[in-house]
């Protein structure tokens, strides 16, 4: 269940921290969003997250206009965030006005093991994000970077901060940064230097089949070889021609589980799906996914798809699609089911706006 709290920027410092008492045992997701908390003092705002009950799991601040709240304010209120907050989406508080050291002192202080930042033009710190990923808590293991106009970025400003990102992250989202746009030895650069901790990145919604397709078989090669999950939904892989998707056989030997659009999948020939199994020499695992990022786990035609493929095996054990904190959580097929969740989190938390 969500909840939400509304006109918290108008209330008095007594009324704000009652507001958090009201919220029910039933809800597990506590909106916060367009609340101007950017005005209420780090002291209001721990005291208030400190009352939040052990029933929330997820936490969204999003629309607050946090950069302009003092980063030591801010960075002494995220840790009042505890009990079992296990998600906390800090999306669309425009950050990239920050600067690298305020924001990477505000990310030190995150105590959740999933943080999204999406949609806060990051790509205006430039040099200046490498600070803030390199400093970030040690506690992130998924974290979220969605949306943030990654491609106006110089190749080499990027991959410095992809390359200095804290070594606990295992779950990268690098979704909707619009890569298609991006010169192709910039994007090479990024992905190559994603930082070696990573296990898991989500390249969805990025338009990959604009690229020039050397670029893009580039890209993947230069992914390194601790990355064994890959996302690539909702990137139209279905208009790249077979000739073309014939040309990257084997660039990618490292990944053993691949996330695709059904949608896309079936729009493809099977000379087309033949060349895209070819990418993926090592293949071990197929999850077809809809156009909302949710995983397919009950669908014939799911089965028929991934046969078609002709990947070594096709399905994902139910188990393993529940999650970072399910009893084989070891597994990094979890990891990229926790990205499912992380992302479908977002959209959902951002929706209340």
């Amino acid at each position: 269940m969500i909840y939400r709290l509304l006109d918290l920027g108008s209330k008095s410092d007594e009324e704000f921290v009652k507001e958090f008492d009201k919220i029910p045992e039933t809800a597990t997701t506590l909106v916060l969003n367009r609340n101007e908390l950017h005005t209420k003092s780090g002291e209001l705002l721990a005291a208030g997250f400190k009352i939040i009950r052990s029933n929330i799991t997820n936490v969204s601040l999003s629309f607050n206009n946090l950069y302009k709240m003092p980063a030591k304010e801010l960075s002494a209120a995220l840790p009042a965030l505890q009990g079992n907050i296990g998600t906390l989406n800090i999306g669309k508080n425009n950050f990239g006005r920050s600067s690298g050291s305020d924001l990477a002192l505000i990310l030190e202080s995150v105590v959740q093991d999933k943080l999204i930042l999406s949609e806060n033009d990051l790509y205006l710190l430039g040099d200046d994000l490498a600070e803030p990923l390199a400093r970030m808590s040690k506690a992130i293991i998924a974290f979220d970077i969605s949306g943030n106009l990654l491609f106006k970025m110089p190749g080499v400003q990027l991959a410095k901060a992809l390359e200095t990102m804290s070594s606990s992250v295992r779950n990268l989202n690098l979704s909707s940064n619009r890569f298609d746009d991006m010169y192709g030895l910039d994007f090479v650069l990024a992905l190559g230097a994603i930082s070696k901790g990573v296990s898991y990145v989500n390249l969805s919604q990025n338009n990959l089949h604009k690229m020039h397709i050397q670029a893009l078989g580039e890209g993947l090669k230069a992914l390194n070889k601790n990355i064994t999950d890959l996302n690539l939904s909702d990137n139209y892989l279905d208009k790249i021609a077979n000739s073309d998707l014939s040309k990257l056989k084997g660039s990618s030997p490292c990944v053993r589980t691949l996330y695709l659009n059904e949608k896309e999948v079936e729009a493809m020939t099977s000379l087309q799906r033949k060349a895209l199994g070819d990418i993926f020499p090592n293949l071990e695992q197929v999850v077809l996914v809809d156009t909302s990022g949710n995983a397919l786990i009950n669908s014939e035609n799911r089965t028929n798809q991934t046969i078609k493929l002709g990947f070594k095996t096709a399905l994902a054990p139910l188990a393993n699609l529940l999650g970072i904190h399910s009893s084989s959580a070891l597994n990094s097929s979890n990891l990229i089911t926790e990205q499912l969740a992380t992302v479908k989190e977002e959209r959902t938390l951002n929706s209340y706006s």
